[in-house]
């Protein structure tokens, strides 16, 4: 993950502890490939936990059916946040050392670059309703590992929406989230940050993520979603090709390995 040109709509450089990497790599199609990989990204992992106090949070993802578009063969999704830059190249550095330099000809390689894995990156910023507010959303205590369903899902804004509306209106859906959904997990919603993501995001995107401990709790959400937030700007959202409901992916997702830091971690409830 490359987050060192990260720099807003606003050109203001967002707190670096709110920039949310989702970074994908490829196992080429071998079952000894994806093992041995993932042998080793879970042991790196265990060393990520002791020894990177600066490493907010990090989360290894195998992909899950039935992901729309399906996933592809031999994804592992990283989903990473640093307290700062230096503790980023810090978590760099090891990674280069204890997985990319080892196992690097493991991966599926770059179509430019046939010596470097091919990987996709998308940096996002936390929404912060103003810049002395906490960010929009929460991770509760143990959320990401107590999680029977977890998926990263893309919306688009329209270029006619008022952006500054819909945001405000999805931190305080979030803040609902928080307290009338126990079983809502881990609740976050990102920005692209202009110039850091590979290939780039697409216009008007907006990236969340949400863990739920049942699908009776991902039903409740959604059910809440669609009465409290939908409803009102469903026109607000790029529509399918039919144009009878928004256009939205999901990446459905199996937690693999890694760890939140207690300081990345808030609201009380089921997870606590």
């Amino acid at each position: 993950m490359r987050q060192t040109s990260a720099v807003s709509a606003s050109n203001q450089a967002p707190p670096y502890e709110d920039i949310l990497g989702f970074v994908d790599w490829w196992v080429q199609a071998d079952p000894i490939y994806m093992k041995t990989v993932l042998d080793a990204i879970k042991e790196f992992a265990g060393y990520v936990d002791a020894e990177e106090p600066g490493t907010l949070i990090y989360l290894v993802y195998t992909p899950r059916v039935p992901s729309q578009p399906p996933a592809g063969t031999g994804l592992i999704v990283f989903v990473e946040s640093y307290a700062s830059e230096a503790d980023f190249n810090l978590h760099l550095g090891h990674f280069d050392s204890h997985i990319r330099n080892r196992f690097g000809g493991l991966f599926v390689a770059a179509p430019n670059a046939a010596l470097q894995p091919f990987i996709q990156v998308e940096n996002a910023a936390r929404y912060r309703p103003a810049p002395n507010q906490p960010p929009a959303g929460f991770i509760r205590p143990g959320g990401a590992h107590k999680a029977a369903i977890t998926q990263i899902v893309k919306w688009w804004l329209t270029p006619q929406a008022d952006r500054t509306t819909v945001l405000l209106d999805l931190a305080k859906f979030a803040a609902f989230c928080r307290e009338e959904e126990p079983g809502t997990l881990l609740y976050l919603f990102s920005l692209p940050v202009p110039g850091s993501a590979w290939p780039p995001a697409g216009e008007g995107e907006i990236v969340f993520m949400a863990a739920y401990e049942s699908e009776a709790a991902r039903t409740l959400h959604i059910d809440n979603w669609d009465r409290l937030f939908l409803a009102p700007h469903k026109d607000d959202f790029i529509s399918s090709p039919g144009g009878s409901f928004p256009f939205i992916q999901v990446l459905d997702l199996e937690l693999f390995a890694g760890m939140v830091r207690p300081a990345a971690t808030t609201g009380g409830g089921a997870a606590g």
